[in-house]
């Protein structure tokens, strides 16, 4: 009888721990880790294990991983509610946005590109359009070149003017004078390639042209106009940068900023990440989302302390939106089916010659920004034939291979 009864009550057990195991594996998420008291574990958004922080938080390394936990480390306490002291008595489990196929599809992708070019740095930002969710946050090793710098972002900027025009009530078969140079107040601005005397504003959009572009906003748009739209659509107010806090797109006085916004220089300096995030809102049809990093934070036992809530807002119209992914799919630099904008800034004393390149756009499913500079922002950028970088070089070939590895 006492044997019979062991046998039942073992054959129970194990019909318990088989059952366990199923319900698990229907979950979306992963048993909850061991978490040794005090630890603070973060996760991919798999759940599988990330990095894990103990009491002490000694600083993050300065590495791809490292600025990587200090961004999730910053927003737990801007955002969660949730200090590091709490998460630390709760042994907290931190679940990122993070998916880690597309931060492996960033790394690699980047150090194909990059193998030769010691003195080039770069970064790759991809965000979820329909949530915010940040996928995959490449920002290099020695600096955070994703959120820790501001860059030019030069003709990469130019779909926010076209979408300031159109929701100024500008159609895409407005013309304009594009010949070059021309003087426009007392600035001459020149071409970077010929183009015919009169494009319409779909054509000084596509090609950047920077007569057309200037004119637009010298002339009817302002700058106050851009900088508000850019701002609508994730450009963020402020930044903090190395401890300093930085305006953006605010210009040098009350006026605000002045025409060299429309070609992106002078007072447009962004971090690569708000590209991405800018034109995120692009993708999801004018519908902007904060993007972020934590999806929730749990304690050991699995109580959830946070949860990210989506907090959608309109930021232009659908069809604005729209027109701008149609003008953006036309450009031959994109991959099949993606919107995208290649851009560089000009060197600063070398003409033809640039400071700062990139490659952004976006599918549906994903916006990407990457950014290629270096460590000084008025270097010139080379290749390994010695040629100067644009955004449909290295940038390109980053992008291209980024998505094709998602």
């Amino acid at each position: 009888m006492g044997r019979r009864l062991l046998q039942t009550f073992g054959a129970l057990a194990v019909v318990a721990l088989v059952v366990g195991f199923v319900v698990w594996q229907g979950r979306d998420e992963q048993p909850p880790p061991s978490v040794a008291p005090g630890d603070v574990v973060l996760q991919y958004a798999d759940g599988s294990e990330l990095v894990r922080i103990p009491p002490e938080n000694t600083p993050a390394p300065k590495s791809a991983a490292g600025w990587l936990r200090a961004q999730v480390m910053a927003e737990l306490e801007l955002h969660t509610q949730v200090t590091f002291a709490q998460a630390t008595a709760a042994s907290a489990i931190i679940r990122t946005t993070i998916d880690p196929k597309l931060q492996l599809a960033a790394a690699s992708a980047g150090a194909e590109a990059m193998r030769g070019l010691p003195n080039l740095r770069h970064s790759v930002t991809a965000i979820d359009p329909a949530s915010g969710s940040i996928r995959a946050y490449w920002p290099g090793d020695d600096v955070d070149y994703a959120r820790g710098v501001l860059r030019t972002p030069g003709s990469a900027f130019t779909p926010i003017v076209l979408a300031a025009a159109l929701r100024s009530g500008k159609a895409l078969d407005t013309t304009f004078d594009c010949r070059s140079p021309r003087t426009i107040g007392a600035v001459q601005i020149r071409n970077q390639e010929p183009v015919a005397p009169r494009c319409t504003l779909r054509e000084a959009a596509e090609r950047s042209v920077n007569t057309a572009m200037y004119d637009l906003v010298a002339n009817d748009l302002g700058g106050p106009k851009v900088a508000d739209l850019a701002k609508r659509i994730g450009i963020p107010e402020t930044v903090e940068i190395d401890g300093w806090i930085t305006k953006l797109l605010a210009g040098k006085d009350a006026a605000g900023p002045d025409a060299t916004i429309a070609l992106g220089v002078g007072d447009a300096q962004l971090r690569p990440f708000d590209l991405a995030a800018a034109y995120s809102t692009f993708a999801a049809d004018g519908v902007r989302h904060r993007p972020h990093f934590i999806a929730d934070v749990r304690d050991r036992s699995g109580t959830v302390l946070y949860q990210a809530v989506d907090d959608a807002k309109p930021a232009i119209s659908k069809e604005i939106a729209g027109q701008v992914t149609d003008l953006l799919k036309s450009i031959p630099a994109c991959a099949a089916k993606a919107a995208c904008k290649p851009g560089e800034a000009g060197h600063p004393v070398s003409a033809g010659d640039y400071s700062d390149a990139w490659m952004i756009g976006y599918t549906p499913a994903l916006a990407v920004s990457v950014w290629v500079g270096t460590d000084k922002g008025s270097t010139l950028l080379r290749d390994a034939n010695n040629e100067p970088v644009t955004g449909t070089g290295l940038p390109a070939t980053i992008w291209k291979t980024f998505l094709a590895k998602a």
